[in-house]
């Protein structure tokens, strides 16, 4: 459980006023599974509900769910050496959908009335040089998804989750 206190509110009439009243109120759980299953196989899972609730706020958004705050989310990654120093692995995220919690419609405006859940898988590859030294192949996005990472408040803009990329790192250790 989480709350915030004291969140700005806009006057209804004159704009241009701010007022410190609002509370809103994150419920929820979060259940998670990380572990070894063999000394090859490493996983990772986990899986959050939550409830957003604006608890006091202006009359238009009292009792409404926080703005872009989505109620289920999901995650998965499992990573397998193999004996020759070869490290394969893969996972996916998912993200529900999530909408605003305004009772003014402003969609007329910039478009946007809700971020559409999503799944997006990623997957890596490494290679072991010596004991000092590997290299590591990240694949992000690897079906391409079209997804929306985040709006902000007033819903002018919003943010592109990331397209299909990859990373190349040298990890050093001595």
């Amino acid at each position: 459980r989480s709350e915030n206190k004291n969140e700005l509110v806009q006057d209804p009439v004159d704009t241009t006023v701010y007022t410190q009243i609002g509370k809103r109120r994150v419920e929820g759980v979060e259940l998670s599974m990380v572990g070894q299953v063999t000394p090859e196989l490493n996983l990772s899972i986990g899986y959050a509900h939550m409830n957003p609730k604006i608890v006091t706020a202006a009359a238009t958004t009292a009792g409404g769910l926080i703005q872009w705050s989505p109620k289920d989310a999901f995650t998965s990654w499992a990573t397998y050496k193999l004996p020759f120093g070869l490290t394969v692995g893969g996972g996916l995220r998912y993200v529900a959908s999530a909408t605003s919690s305004s009772n003014v419609d402003t969609s007329a405006v910039t478009g946007v009335v809700d971020i559409p859940s999503y799944t997006v898988v990623d997957a890596l590859i490494g290679y072991e040089i010596n004991k000092n030294v590997n290299l590591q192949l990240n694949l992000y996005n690897l079906l391409d998804e079209k997804y929306l990472a985040a709006v902000n408040n007033g819903r002018s803009r919003y943010y592109p989750g990331v397209p299909r990329s990859a990373l190349l790192t040298a990890n050093v250790t001595f």
